[in-house]
């Protein structure tokens, strides 16, 4: 499974670093499970989950809207941003910040420290 671990997180283009963060482990401990040290199903299954979901980290917010049925002009309006706006975030063509992820987290029910974690 380590290994395995591994060569997906290679095969998005990820680092150590954002598995870590995504998952919200250390970097080491990371590196420690792909290396072969035992850890629990549990966190093998988070890192796995993460790892299916991470193509990038701007789907994160696209597929919070869609699974929410909404399209881009509406949700940034329901959110307090401007479209073009929610569309770079979107994109990562411009960096979210602390009060945006407020507004962003808010409106979809999530935590602002999920929200930091997928796309920060």
């Amino acid at each position: 499974m380590e290994n395995k671990i591994k060569s997906k997180r290679n095969e998005k283009g990820l680092s150590l670093n954002d598995v870590a963060n995504g998952v919200g482990i250390s970097r080491q401990r990371v590196f420690q499970i792909e290396s072969g040290e035992k850890t629990s199903n549990e966190t093998r299954a988070k890192i796995m989950y993460f790892l299916e979901k991470a193509d990038k980290k701007s789907t994160y917010l696209k597929d919070l809207r869609i699974e929410k049925g909404m399209g881009l002009v509406d949700a940034a309006k329901q959110i307090g941003i401007a479209y073009e706006t929610l569309s770079r975030f979107e994109s990562e063509k411009q960096s979210i910040g602390i009060k945006s992820i407020v507004k962003i987290a808010e409106f979809y029910n999530i935590s602002t420290t999920e929200l930091a974690r997928a796309v920060l």
